[in-house]
């Protein structure tokens, strides 16, 4: 799976996307950094430092290499988790803070724009 991925990226297949972004060095470490630490208090400062390039050159490389803004990717993936871990139970106010968001009514909110129901109703569902 790995040969056949990396051909993929090679040959030019993967225009944008995570795998994409994966096989840019600099663009991979902010990657990897956000995957890791989905709770960090991620800036595009922060993230532009760990990419070890400026703010509006990784900004610009991120969203041709990934086909998003970097804090969209971000929040994507923190929504992503999120929903994951309502699914295994937890509960809302432990997965906001897990997730990094500032607070249980921001993740409220942000999760019921992304899937359309509040995250309660979700975990209601799992249970």
């Amino acid at each position: 799976m790995i040969r056949l991925l990396r051909h993929a990226m090679e040959q030019g297949k993967a225009d944008t996307g995570l795998l994409n972004g994966l096989a840019h060095p600099r663009i991979a470490s902010a990657l990897v950094a956000i995957h890791e630490a989905p709770g960090e208090g991620w800036t595009l400062e922060k993230l532009a430092e760990t990419a070890g390039m400026s703010r509006t050159q990784f900004a610009v490389t991120f969203k041709e290499l990934v086909g998003t803004t970097p804090m969209g990717y971000l929040a994507t993936w923190r929504l992503d988790i999120a929903r994951a871990e309502l699914e295994a139970g937890r509960q809302v106010k432990s997965v906001a803070n897990m997730c990094g968001f500032a607070s249980p009514a921001a993740f409220s909110r942000a999760f019921s724009r992304r899937f359309g129901h509040p995250p309660k109703q979700r975990r209601s569902q799992a249970a």
